[in-house]
């Protein structure tokens, strides 16, 4: 929910999408309003910040998966006052052991890149390897090369040492430059939100959430992970400046990002009135459950199974983990549960 209030932020996990307790507890609010005020930094609560100068937090390349992790486990033994020789033995032991193991590791993979009879092949079997490719690696090269017993294998080595590096500094310039796009994708959509004065205040009018959504069709080929995890790192580095405005700026972006992705053509029938519910600003989701129970449109067993539906599109048709799967599904939660809480009032009131 998009509040003007205070908030507390434990910056452990922030929230892709809510500042409700029930979605989102390490982002808790005190009170909330859903009402526009008269725009004053007493009753819309400003970003303290104008577009141009909106302060470009770039993701690490982790966020994309490229962090270079060990797949080394390090083993820190403290031998304890008064330990016996074999309990130092058992510790020596292990460490050689796992040491073995890595080693195995490393050359299975500089096996598996030395098959690779094309560059295109290669490069596949970088990309699918490129958290393993770190320092170590590069070490257990080199010692192979030392230790080789031929210059026809030395020479295979360096062929491929040099063809990888290349594949990987490719790669990362690649991200690089992807993460630049999308960084400016999501300033230019967050952009579409300021007032007459190139200010933020929450929250947002419609016609400012009208040109948020505007911007987000215009934009729509580049509403990829790449900006997604963008977001979330804006999120994080936000909630850690305890900029608790522009968290729920951001936060507000991707709402209307997922209500813009789970959105179908149909417009009739329990079908249509999901998408509209979908389609709708937070605090109008209950208002409109209520209005089309009323109606005769849906049941809760008939709501839900439309939710059910975009959950099992978003689950089997995005990529396992992605930002994009994770975004929507947590949007289809909070508006399953918003829908719970009207029927259960609705069948209070029949009683």
């Amino acid at each position: 929910m998009i509040v003007s209030m205070q908030l507390h932020v434990n910056v452990a996990k922030p929230s892709l999408l809510c500042t409700k307790p029930s979605l989102a507890p390490k982002l808790q609010t005190n009170s909330c309003s859903h009402h526009h005020h008269a725009v004053s930094t007493s009753s819309r609560h400003s970003a303290v910040a104008r577009a141009p100068h909106l302060r470009q937090q770039r993701c690490a390349l982790h966020a994309c998966g490229f962090q270079q992790r060990s797949r080394r486990a390090c083993i820190r033994t403290q031998a304890a006052a008064g330990s016996d020789d074999d309990a130092s033995s058992s510790a020596n032991g292990d460490t050689a052991a796992a040491e073995l193991k890595e080693t195995a590791a490393l050359d299975e993979l500089i096996d598996v890149l030395l098959s690779g009879r094309t560059q295109q092949e290669l490069a596949r079997l970088v990309a699918e390897n490129i958290v393993a490719i770190d320092k170590k690696f590069w070490l257990r090269v080199a010692t192979r090369n030392d230790t080789a017993s031929t210059n026809e294998e030395k020479e295979r080595l360096q062929v491929m040492a040099t063809a990888v590096m290349m594949i990987v500094d490719t790669v990362v310039k690649k991200t690089e430059q992807q993460l630049s796009d999308s960084s400016k994708t999501l300033q230019a959509i967050m952009t579409a939100a300021c007032d007459e004065q190139g200010q933020w205040f929450l929250p947002l009018r419609k016609n400012e959430v009208d040109a948020v959504r505007a911007a987000l069709d215009r934009y729509e080929s580049q509403l990829d992970d790449a900006m997604l995890s963008n977001a979330f790192a804006w999120i994080r580095k936000c909630s850690e400046d305890r900029f608790d405005t522009m968290v729920q700026l951001i936060q507000k972006v991707l709402q209307l990002y997922a209500a813009k992705q789970l959105q179908t053509k149909e417009t009739e029938g329990v079908e249509g009135a999901v998408n509209q519910v979908l389609y709708a600003e937070e605090h109008e989701w209950g208002p409109l459950v209520a209005k089309f129970a009323k109606e005769g449109i849906i049941t809760e067993p008939s709501f839900m199974g439309g939710l059910q539906k975009r959950m099992e599109t978003t689950v089997l048709g995005l990529q396992s983990g992605s930002y994009a799967q994770r975004i929507q599904a947590e949007y289809l939660k909070e508006v399953e549960a918003r829908a719970k809480d009207v029927f259960r009032e609705l069948a209070k009131s029949s009683a």
